[in-house]
Formats: structure tokens, C-alpha cells, sequence
């Protein structure tokens, strides 16, 4: 897998962006170089790891300004959930799987808030 377009896009940030804006842009680029090197027999799923020991399956990542991320998902016992976590914290695996071929690929959501949202 190649990590590097990911690798290099880390450095040169804007100075006035707040922490979860880059934590959340560091995820869907990341996302985005993985999702696209995928066979065609393969799928791609976020894990979120909770402090309970439970994990999010997501379909969804966004964030709220200044320093949250968020994750929604259905959690490890099936429930409709959604986290709020630190822009510190955000223990996320990024899991190939196999897939039906049939069956068409779910593309993440990535929820961007709007520039009113303090």
C-alpha cells in the first residue's frame, strides 16, 4: 500500500486552521489513498476504538470546530451510534475486507460543518 501522497500532505499546514479541521482532512485523505488502491474484490471499513472496549464501525466522520471528531456509525453490539472524540484521541483502524462483487461499495461520509460553527 502506498502511503506516500498521505506522507507528504502533512506538512506546510495553514497556521490559522483549528486541530480537528486537520485531524479530520488527515482522515479522509488517508481514506481516500487507501479506498482507491482497493481491488475490485475488496472493501474498506473505519474501525473506531472506544475507551469501553467497544469499537464503531463508520459510515460517517466529521468534526466540530474547535477540537472534536466526530464518528457515527453502528457499534459493536449493532446500536446506531455516534462519538464525540479529541482531536488527540481518535484511535481509528482503516480495515480491508473482502466484498461480494455483486454487492456495490458503501463510500463513507465525510460531514463537513459550516464556517458558522464555532
Amino acid at each position: 500500500m502506498n502511503l506516500t501522497p498521505f506522507l507528504e500532505t502533512w506538512h506546510g499546514e495553514e497556521p490559522h486552521r483549528f486541530l480537528a479541521d486537520v485531524v479530520f482532512e488527515r482522515i479522509k485523505d488517508h481514506w481516500e489513498i487507501i479506498f482507491a488502491q482497493l481491488k475490485e474484490n475488496e472493501s474498506l471499513v473505519i474501525l473506531v476504538f472506544l475507551p469501553s472496549g467497544f469499537y464503531i464501525a463508520a459510515d460517517r466522520i466529521g468534526y466540530h470546530l474547535p477540537n472534536f471528531i466526530t464518528a457515527s456509525g453502528v457499534d459493536s453490539q449493532g446500536n446506531r451510534v455516534t462519538a464525540l472524540l479529541s482531536h488527540t484521541n481518535v484511535p481509528i483502524v482503516f480495515q480491508v475486507v473482502p466484498r461480494d462483487p455483486q454487492v456495490e461499495r458503501k463510500p463513507i461520509g465525510f460531514d463537513i460543518p459550516n464556517s458558522q460553527n464555532p
